[in-house]
């Protein structure tokens, strides 16, 4: 008799992860919940985590990562605003705790798979011998792009059930059958480390220089106007640079070493072409050049381009331009639904 397979399912407190866990049992696993320690501040996200795994009478597990976590991803967000860049703390956390440091913590306990809430779709290629992501059947809540980091091995490794569910109201919906403290829980925004969510602040708080005050200016240097820090500025925005100079100007660059932020008009945000560092592709089997579809951020349009190679980085040519994307994003790279890989904007 084969025995039934080990899940560990990573436990936030909120209702994704809740689900998860409660299909992955209903399906016939057996069920361990992890849940990851990255601040000081999530007592009650640990409680409710404890809950969902109490109320399902699963094995939990709770695993501290303070220190690490501050030395790489809160490390990682304080620098890349300090050289003028826009961070992705949820892609840092990914790649080095929750499909890393996690999931090798979860192969010690036993665990057969390793299952998050995230909006995604996981399927296995057998022509190709490999794993494919797909876009969750929900795209309003699609959590694909967070994902362009992983690698066969670990793809073999995960279970998303949660990305075949039509809508979070069904999902809502599911979770009330037997956790209905967390099947209301409204969803999390914002920083999960910092408490108040308000990252100027928090920057000032650990003394960041990206919170100096420095110079607005023009393109050839001109000074227009006083700015709060860069951090407080991305590329293409037009809001907040002060009375007389919103609307009337918008962001073109941010030069950490002078500490300025330089103003100028739309046509200097548009771009034809990227190159990106750090690229990964989820299969082995890519060949490029290649069409794809691109998302600059999280949230972006999705827009036309080729992906090639140029000297030792990846280049994406934009079939028609594309306006500011933000130096320290991810650039991701799909073909229909498939999640392709992706890598970061230098």
């Amino acid at each position: 008799m084969s025995k039934t397979k080990k899940v560990a399912v990573g436990l936030s407190g909120g209702v994704d992860s809740g689900t998860t866990a409660m299909i992955l049992q209903e399906e016939g696993y057996e069920v361990i919940g992890v849940t990851m320690r990255i601040s000081d501040h999530q007592d009650k996200e640990i409680e409710s985590a404890k809950y969902v795994a109490n109320t399902l009478g699963i094995e939990h597990h709770i695993v501290d990562f303070r220190n690490e976590f501050n030395n790489i991803v809160v490390k990682y967000f304080k620098e890349t605003y300090e050289l003028g860049k826009t961070p992705n703390p949820c892609i840092k956390c990914n790649k080095s705790f929750k499909y890393g440091r996690l999931m090798d913590f979860c192969k010690t306990i036993g665990a057969d798979y390793f299952a998050t809430g995230h909006y995604a779709r996981k399927v296995y290629d057998s022509e190709t011998n490999t794993y494919r992501i797909l876009k969750a059947i929900n795209s309003r809540k699609d959590q694909s792009y967070n994902l362009f980091q992983l690698t066969q091995k670990e793809l073999e490794y995960l279970i998303f059930p949660i990305g075949e569910f039509a809508s979070k109201e069904h999902v809502r919906k599911k979770s009330s059958e037997k956790l209905n403290i967390v099947s209301s829980k409204s969803d999390s925004t914002g920083i999960c480390f910092i408490e108040h969510k308000k990252v100027g602040r928090y920057l000032k708080e650990v003394c960041s220089s990206s919170v100096i005050e420095g110079n607005f200016v023009d393109n050839q240097g001109n000074i227009l106007g006083k700015h709060k820090g860069i951090a407080y500025y991305t590329i293409g925005q037009k809001r907040k640079l002060g009375e007389d100079l919103s609307f009337n100007y918008v962001v073109t660059k941010i030069d950490s070493e002078k500490n300025t932020v330089v103003l100028g008009s739309e046509e200097n945000l548009i771009v034809n072409k990227l190159i990106l560092e750090n690229t990964n592709f989820l299969s082995p089997n890519v060949t490029l050049p290649l069409d794809v579809d691109i998302k600059v951020s999280q949230w972006s349009e999705v827009y036309k381009g080729k992906i090639y190679t140029e000297g030792d980085a990846i280049a994406i040519e934009f079939y028609d331009p594309v306006r500011a994307p933000a130096p320290g994003q991810a650039a991701v790279f799909y073909i229909g639904d498939e999640l392709v890989g992706g890598g970061f904007i230098s």
